[in-house]
């Protein structure tokens, strides 16, 4: 997602500061902690988390029964008890580690 963020970008930035991220991108500087170390990195982080949840409230409503809006998708107790009950959804990630461990089929 990055990559594509970049290459859709009209001009080419001076620098790119990443939380430790290595991608093939000119002028990328990945810095372990950055969210700590870097104010910009810091306020990237925080926008991403909100838009990151409120897109898991659409799946929520979108997907009942996961729990996406109270877990967010991250991988709790609760969800992974779901995700085994249900099986996994469309939106589930199959290199995430319960779904792959397990092999389920996915009708897209």
């Amino acid at each position: 997602a990055m990559v594509r963020a970049f290459d859709a970008l009209s001009v080419e930035p001076d620098a790119i500061i990443s939380d430790a991220l290595r991608l093939p991108l000119p002028n990328l500087r990945a810095v372990i902690d950055g969210d700590a170390l870097s104010v910009a990195v810091a306020a990237a982080s925080i926008v991403a988390k909100v838009a990151r949840d409120g897109l898991m409230d659409d799946m929520c409503d979108r997907h009942p029964g996961y729990g996406f809006c109270h877990n967010k998708g991250y991988p709790t107790p609760e969800h992974k008890r779901l995700l085994r009950q249900l099986g996994p959804c469309e939106i589930h990630r199959r290199s995430f580690a319960p779904v792959a461990q397990r092999s389920f089929a996915f009708e897209l």
